[in-house]
């Protein structure tokens, strides 16, 4: 998938400028808390039988490459993130919940509000994306 998240410059990547390494742990950290403490999130909580430790590092280490940052998650030798989720029964309420967490998470957060939406925007269409493909 290309990155149309990550600016030229690397200097200049939204990875960067929404604070590096400890924005998206906290980011990640916010999201994952809220799936777990609100049943509103009980149908993504569900896919994550076992706990979300081992999820919440994979999610940072994709999130980082992704939005420009260490590329280490995509040189794992795993899947690409839809072949990931291949297996999961991902409907369209799902997608929506993990969505809406994903917002509430961002919004918590540091990052700027308008850099904030634009990630959202972004991972909307991957979110639809998981959810369609059924």
């Amino acid at each position: 998938m290309a990155n149309k998240m990550q600016s030229t410059d690397a200097s200049d990547s939204i990875f960067i400028r929404i604070g590096g390494s400890p924005a998206i742990r906290v980011l990640v950290d916010e999201f994952y808390d809220l799936i777990e403490a609100d049943p509103a999130y009980s149908g993504v909580m569900a896919l994550h039988g076992s706990g979300t430790a081992d999820v919440r590092a994979s999610l940072a280490g994709w999130l980082s490459a992704w939005l420009g940052g260490p590329k280490d998650w995509f040189e794992q030798p795993h899947p690409c993130l839809m072949g990931l989720h291949l297996s999961l029964p991902i409907t369209a309420d799902l997608s929506a919940q993990w969505l809406q967490a994903m917002r509430r998470a961002l919004e918590r957060g540091a990052i700027e509000p308008w850099l904030a939406a634009q990630i959202h925007q972004h991972l909307a269409k991957i979110a639809d994306a998981m959810a369609t493909r059924r």
